[in-house]
This record gives structure tokens, C-alpha cells and sequence, in this order.
């Protein structure tokens, strides 16, 4: 099993060229599967096992925007036309081994800037692609990537590609995505030759680059057929469409698409000869909406969809392009420095009128229906979304806390009251400071690592956040005192950047309901009710009560805990706490204007576990006979429950009508500690993490 981050892959780089939304099953959906729900983490196949040793192997990777790889009609047809054309074998030549690897941005801003397709996609969207194709693994990216400074490029002849993007097509930011393009695929070499061959002790002895929209209207020849000492690209489609390369040539094309002229050749030092082909007969599939193609096309038959699918699109084969991309070249025997061979008859568009005529028809992607049949099939629904730093969410033993207490608790139905359907929702920083900026825990987590949580919490979306994000200036603050809370953290705690990260905090929460709120539920067809906002490394001493128990038109936090740390509020009020947390105190309540009054709660028994070594807990905590750990995992820490934080704010709170402008009910059994004294000593025994 492999997945993305391990090579030089920092997880706010990340979020700022692009948000990765990834958006998952319901819980309906998820019980109806009987192989469970279907993990981007993608399992190791090794798609060919010949009678013998393994000989020639060639990755076929497929690098793009997810864009029509959602449809499970472009994957079979990459299947039948691509992989298994490849893995033909002639007589008398050697078996080669063919595996995928999927390099995917879910989210696409369309065709050169134009929002055309312009959707994002959840990882959901691509299960029926993943059970096809049997991606070897599977690389979430970003839509696009920062463009560098290219000082050493020696003068505007020598710069790379892309950079003149958005001058000749006079389109805004279509330099950066050409960028990104080439990008993409200068990542997906690189991972493949530096962390998965090594990992998987493989060998590829050639490349294939794909894009995610292109399908093939006849199988592609063997890979005997191909000369290796040459690069061959597809006479039918531009030349950065579809490429087939030996492993000493690792590049996007055209090769200075994203160096500078005089450097293109650095990972291409054979620089081979590149031969144009027609037997690669790749076109482009588009989802378009009908009224577009009725406009453009004169398609007017096109099958109605039905309820609840009205407004899916159609997926359109462009043989348009291919057309007049084989009579440009067709009948050439050179094209600039591509070498061309074919004759007229290669560019009979009957082939590919016929397919497009028959994906016009195509089955729907079949997730996206079944979020779409689900609306208004429940009553009322729940969002828990987990917000913070990885911390001890790549430990099992939390997140099975997390499902028994937290969301089986508010799943529970109270006889004669409606039912209440839940929904959970990661936004994950993989890297985390530690608290209040002190490097405590202080690690990079990888996605990976919270493979096990992902089978357990079954998320309905994941976002990878960006550790901190920069401070805004508040310029429209009246006064010191109309500053927001996170302003002054740094001066508070004498800690440098304790503002930054607290403002980072509650920005996430922020982020977070306005995703689920004006993307996902759009999306899904779905509205929430009520949102409950928990932190990813707080477990819970006791099942939390069923959302009937549940007083909407108040704020409930809990009383065991910073107010900060959980709340559930109706989806009116879509706020970080305290109010006050990212605004002004003039306009705090402009996402929640309804000012609910706040409740804090023992019934929701919240406690913190972080990870700590043995060292620290030996001499902070006196725990002296803890469980040896067996090689190789010697300096791996210990959960531990803060039990002592818990008791110190239940005790605090306790026995008080009111604490400033918190209503609290309660007595002082609740503050007993043994309950969470014997979950200490549970959690300091749990499994590690799996890697």
C-alpha cells in the first residue's frame, strides 16, 4: 500500500496551490457496499504474474485533473485500449508487466483557464475507476502549482514553455496551470523512480504518460511494437497528450515545458528521436451539459435523465479536434522534428463518430447518483467535523473512541423522536508545531497514516489544511479591545508565532463549515441541520448524548474542556469559538446572527490524549513500568490521556450557574477522576499506529 507525501511533499504546500476536497461516501452507501468503503490508499497489485520471473515492466501513468476518469465508461475503455493493449504479448518477444498510477488533481479550473469543466471532484467519484484500472497507487495533487522565478534562463528565447501562457491566449492564470501541468507529471516521474520503485523493489524499464480525459478508439500496440531508443507521442492529438518513453527519459513535453532551453535535457540526456504515430488513436472525453451540446453540436436526441439527475452532464467525445489534428499532419513525412508516418485513411472520423455516439449514452458515475438519490430520503443530519493538527488521530484506539462515543452517541434515536443521520468530515494539517507553537508533539504526519481512522470513522470528505495561514491585517477593527482573540496570543504566551497558529486554528473551523456548507452540500444534495465542530485528538470518557438530548437554538460545549475545543450548534451559526476568534468584535456574529446562548455541557466528557515519550512521561508522570516497545519501534511514544487538564477545568466549572456567559449544570461527582484514570492506563497500552 502506498499513497502520496512521502517525497518532498509538505502538506501546506499542498493546500496552497490547491484545496483538496475529497468527498466520500454517505453512511447509507458506505453499509450498502458489501466490500466495505473503497480507500484511496490503494492497495499493491501487481497487475501481471507470468509463469516465471518478471521480466520487462512498463507504469503507465495517469496524470491530470480527475475530470471524465469519474465516468466508469473512460476507465474501461482505458483498460480494453490501453492497458491491456500494451500488455499484449507477440510471439517469440518478451511478457511485459504493465501497472497504473493515478497523479490526480480533484479539483480543475477547466480547459486553459476557460471554466469549461471548471468541477471538483471527490476521491469518492473515482472508486468505480480504482476497481478497473487497479491503480498500483494513487497521488492526490493540487489543481495548480506556484510558478518559479526562472533567473537562469539566459533570455526570453531560452524560457521554458509555459511562461508566455497567458499572453497568447489571453486568458488570466493559464501560464501558472501550464506550469502545473508540466509540474504534475515532472512529480509523478520523480516519485515513482525515487520512492515507489525503491519501496516496492521494482524496475520500470519504460513510461507511459496519459492524461485523465483521453480515451482510445482501437487497442494500442504491444509494447514490443514500440522502439524504446525513440519517444513516441500520438499523431492524433497534441504531442503533450499521450507519450510512451524508456526510463532514461523522465519529462513532460514539449521538454522545456517547465526548464529553460538551454537545461531541458537534464532528465533526458539520451534526448531521443520522437516519432509521431497514428496506432495511438488517443481523443479527448468532456462532460458537457445538454444545452451546450444542443447549441454547438446540433445534438438534440440525447436520452433524458432522471430524477433527481437533471442537470448531469453527457460525456462528449471531441472528434472535432481529432479530426483536424490528423489532417494537419497526415501525409507529412516530417512536422518540424516529429517524424510522421500514415496516409489519409487514418483519418476516418466514422471510428470515432460511432464512439461518441455510444458515451453520449454512457452509465453515470455512479457515486455522484447515489448522493444525488439520497436527498431527502432522512430527516435530519449531522456533520462532525474533526478539525486540527494529524496528532493522535493516526492512532486506532482514538479513533475507535471517536465512532463508539462521539458518533454512535449522537446517533442514537430516542423513542418518538426522529432519526438523526451522521456525517463525518476530516480537515487534517499533517504537519502540527505542537501547542501553542511549543514543539511538543512537533511531527509530519503522512496521509497514510491515517488509513486506519479512514476505516473506522468512514469520512464522507478529506481536506489536507495548511499548518498555519498567514495573518490578515485587521485594518477594520475600531480599537485594541475590537481586536480579534488570536492577535495578542503571542505577547500572552511569549511564545513567537502563538498568533498565527491560534489565528490558523480557528480560520481551519471557518474553511471548514464554508466548505461543507456552499461546496459539499450542494454537491451531494444534501443539507445539515447541525454541525458539531471536535478536535482530532480529544476522546470521549462516555458515549456523548443522542442529538434529540440536544437544545439547537443554544450553543452546547463542554464543561470539561477549553470552550474552544468542542460545540454543536444549528447550521445557523457557523463560527469558530470564542465568536470573536477570526473577526472583529464588532462583526463576530456575521456567520451566526442569531446569537445563540452558550451551554456547557458535562454530559459531553471530552478529554485530551497526545503522544509522549517515555522519557517525559517517567519523569513528569511517574509511570515507570510501561510496556516495552520491540524493535524497530524503540523510540515510538505512548498515548497518554490529560487527565489532570480535565480536572482541573471540571473543578473550576463545577457547582456554578453561571461563569461569565456560560450557562453550566452540574455536580461534583462529575468530576471523579477514576474514570479517566482507568482510560490512562488503557490508552497508554494501546497498538502503535500503523505505518
Amino acid at each position: 500500500m502506498c499513497l502520496s507525501g512521502r517525497y518532498g511533499r509538505a502538506a501546506w504546500t499542498l493546500l496552497v496551490a490547491g484545496v483538496f476536497t475529497m468527498v466520500g461516501f454517505q453512511f447509507g452507501a458506505i453499509h450498502a457496499r458489501t466490500n466495505g468503503i473503497w480507500t484511496f490508499w490503494a492497495e499493491e497489485h501487481d497487475s501481471e504474474h507470468g509463469n516465471g520471473l518478471v521480466e520487462r515492466r512498463v507504469a503507465v501513468l495517469i496524470i491530470g485533473s480527475a475530470r471524465t476518469l469519474v465516468w466508469p465508461a473512460v476507465c474501461q475503455n482505458i483498460k480494453a485500449n490501453l492497458v491491456d493493449g500494451l500488455r499484449q504479448r507477440r510471439k517469440g518477444s518478451v511478457q511485459w508487466h504493465v501497472d497504473v498510477f493515478f497523479f490526480i488533481a480533484l479539483t480543475d479550473a477547466g480547459p486553459k483557464g476557460r471554466n469549461l469543466s471548471g468541477q471538483r471532484h471527490g476521491i469518492d467519484e473515482l472508486s468505480q475507476c480504482k476497481d478497473i484500472l487497479k491503480p498500483v497507487h494513487i497521488e492526490l495533487m493540487p489543481e495548480t502549482y506556484p510558478m518559479p522565478k526562472h533567473e537562469s534562463c539566459l533570455s526570453a528565447r531560452d524560457m521554458p514553455n509555459y511562461w508566455n501562457q497567458t499572453t497568447f491566449w489571453n486568458v488570466p492564470g493559464a501560464s501558472e496551470r501550464k506550469y502545473s501541468q508540466c509540474r504534475r507529471v515532472v512529480e509523478a516521474f520523480t516519485y515513482v523512480e525515487k520512492v515507489y520503485e525503491p519501496k516496492a523493489g521494482k524496475r520500470y524499464d519504460a513510461w507511459v504518460r496519459a492524461r485523465t480525459d483521453s480515451v482510445y478508439l482501437a487497442p494500442v500496440p504491444p509494447m514490443a511494437d514500440f522502439d524504446l531508443r525513440k519517444l513516441t507521442s500520438t499523431s492524433l492529438a497534441m504531442m503533450d497528450h499521450w507519450h510512451l518513453v524508456s526510463r532514461d527519459c523522465k519529462t513532460a513535453l514539449p521538454f522545456n515545458c517547465i526548464k529553460c532551453g538551454h537545461s531541458q535535457f537534464d532528465e533526458c540526456s539520451n534526448r531521443p528521436e520522437i516519432v509521431r504515430s497514428f496506432a495511438v488513436q488517443t481523443v479527448v472525453a468532456r462532460e458537457k451539459d445538454v444545452a451546450w451540446l444542443r447549441k454547438t453540436q446540433g445534438i438534440t436526441q440525447l436520452a433524458a435523465r432522471p430524477k433527481p439527475h437533471e442537470k448531469q452532464g453527457y460525456l462528449f467525445v471531441e472528434c472535432d479536434r481529432w479530426v483536424q489534428e490528423c489532417g494537419r499532419l497526415v501525409n507529412k513525412t516530417k512536422d518540424g522534428q516529429h517524424t510522421v508516418n500514415g496516409s489519409w485513411h487514418s483519418c476516418d472520423p466514422s471510428p470515432c463518430r460511432k464512439m461518441q455516439l455510444e458515451f453520449l449514452k454512457a452509465e453515470l458515475p455512479a457515486e455522484r447518483a447515489q448522493l444525488l438519490e439520497q436527498r431527502g430520503s432522512e430527516h435530519s443530519r449531522v456533520a462532525v467535523l474533526i478539525i486540527g493538527s494529524a496528532r493522535t488521530l493516526v492512532w486506532p484506539a482514538v479513533c475507535q473512541n471517536i465512532k463508539a462515543n462521539l458518533v454512535d452517541g449522537l446517533r442514537q434515536r430516542r423513542k418518538g423522536s426522529v432519526q438523526w443521520h451522521v456525517d463525518v468530515f476530516f480537515f487534517i494539517a499533517l504537519t502540527d508545531a505542537g501547542p501553542k507553537g511549543r514543539n511538543r508533539s512537533g511531527q509530519r504526519h503522512g496521509i497514510d497514516e491515517l488509513s486506519r481512522c479512514k476505516e473506522i470513522l468512514k469520512p464522507v470528505h478529506i481536506e489536507l489544511m495548511p499548518e498555519t495561514y498567514p495573518m490578515p491585517k485587521h485594518e477594520s477593527c475600531l480599537s485594541a479591545r475590537d481586536m480579534p482573540n488570536y492577535w495578542n496570543q503571542t505577547t500572552f504566551w511569549n511564545v513567537p508565532g502563538a498568533s498565527e497558529r491560534k489565528y490558523s486554528q480557528c480560520r481551519r473551523v471557518v474553511e471548514a463549515f464554508t466548505y461543507v456548507e456552499k461546496v459539499y452540500e450542494p454537491k451531494a444534495g444534501i443539507r445539515y441541520d447541525a454541525w458539531v465542530r471536535a478536535r482530532t485528538d480529544s476522546v470521549y470518557l462516555a458515549p456523548v448524548p443522542p442529538m434529540a438530548d440536544f437544545d439547537l437554538r443554544k450553543l452546547t460545549s463542554t464543561s470539561l474542556a477549553m470552550v474552544d475545543h468542542w460545540h454543536l450548534v444549528s447550521r445557523d451559526c457557523k463560527t469558530a469559538l470564542p465568536f470573536n476568534c477570526i473577526k472583529c468584535g464588532h462583526s463576530q456574529f456575521d456567520e451566526c446572527s442569531n446569537r445563540p446562548e452558550i451551554v456547557r455541557s458535562f454530559a459531553v466528557q471530552a478529554v485530551v490524549a497526545r503522544e509522549y515519550d517515555a522519557a517525559f512521561l517517567r519523569k513528569t508522570q511517574g509511570f515507570t513500568r510501561l510496556t516495552a516497545r520491540p524493535k524497530p519501534h524503540e523510540k515510538q511514544g505512548y498515548l497518554f490521556l490529560e487527565c489532570q487538564r480535565l480536572n482541573e477545568e471540571c473543578a473550576r466549572l463545577v457547582n456554578k450557574t453561571r461563569d461569565g456567559k456560560h450557562t453550566v449544570n452540574g455536580s461534583w461527582h462529575f468530576c471523579d477522576p477514576s474514570p479517566c484514570k482507568k482510560m490512562q492506563l488503557e490508552f497508554l497500552q494501546a497498538p502503535l499506529p500503523l505505518d
